[in-house]
């Protein structure tokens, strides 16, 4: 009997598997496991799986799941099981040029999005938005409701960098008309002007916000009263929040012998978005 059953195993492994008749939910695994540009591959293998591809739910460009830090980490456990898809290797393209492709199918689709965003070191950005495509960035984003939006100290640091990369930013908050949660991190490239108009013109429909405008390098500490001035920007223009809003610009900043020396770990800690912050505001 046994002999049969093997004998009868092994026949059934060589006989040709059709995989365009697997069901919907083991497409939806595979698709959901690899979580990569090979699930895009997969699922246009044959007009069924397509049909029956799962909702992109979550999408990083510019950088590894591995780069989020502990906390925003903490926002992906409301994306278990779901379709998430990274784009690290962005070469020398803008990551806001990135999503500005994404068809309107999957755009549509995506309700949590993690960007970041930095330039090369040409001047001119070619790498960025073009004009004509900018007024339309982020209306495809139909059902984003939590943003993570990380600018990057590497590339140009040229004026214009910051002023391209900040309209850039302006422009998705306000176009993703879903939005509810808006996380900010930018030591540079971000002007302070913009900061103030994100909160001034889309705070009413946040739930959570967190922005860090902390300077980058250790060469200041930042202003404390810009601090307290979107503070009370924040409390003026966002009259929704549901929990308390997370704003630092500046930290203390001390000088021993020459050497800066930075804030504790602890500090950090209690003056930064936890993850319990994350977690819910990522719901």
């Amino acid at each position: 009997m046994e002999k049969l059953a093997i004998e009868s195993a092994l026949e059934m492994l060589r006989q040709p598997i059709n995989f365009e008749h697997l069901p919907s939910e083991t497409v939806r695994r595979v698709a959901v496991l690899s979580s990569s540009v090979d699930s895009f591959a997969w699922c246009a293998s044959c007009a069924q799986f397509y049909q029956v591809q799962p909702k992109l739910r979550g999408l990083l460009v510019g950088a590894k799941w591995s780069d989020l830090s502990t906390s925003v980490k903490a926002s992906l456990c409301h994306l278990d099981d779901e379709f998430i898809l990274e784009l690290p290797a962005l070469h020398d393209r803008n990551a806001h040029k990135c999503v500005s492709m994404i068809s309107s199918r999957h755009g549509s689709e995506v309700t949590h999005l993690y960007l970041f965003a930095w330039e090369t070191y040409d001047a001119h950005g070619s790498d960025t938005l073009p004009m004509e495509k900018l007024a339309r960035y982020g209306r495809c984003l139909t059902s984003l409701r939590f943003l993570y939006l990380q600018h990057m100290p590497r590339g140009s640091t040229h004026v214009q960098t910051t002023a391209r990369l900040s309209k850039t930013a302006l422009q998705l908050i306000g176009s993703a008309c879903s939005l509810r949660s808006l996380v900010i991190f930018a030591q540079v490239h971000l002007s302070s002007e913009v900061a103030f108009r994100i909160v001034q013109l889309f705070g009413r429909k946040l739930h959570h916000i967190a922005i860090d405008m902390t300077p980058y390098g250790g060469l200041h500490g930042g202003d404390e009263n810009q601090t307290e001035a979107l503070r009370e920007c924040v409390s003026k223009s966002c009259p929704n929040l549901q929990q308390p809003a997370i704003i630092l610009c500046h930290y203390p900043l001390r000088y021993r012998d020459g050497f800066s020396i930075f804030p504790s770990r602890d500090w950090w800690a209690q003056h930064r978005p936890s993850e319990a912050w994350v977690q819910e505001a990522a719901r």
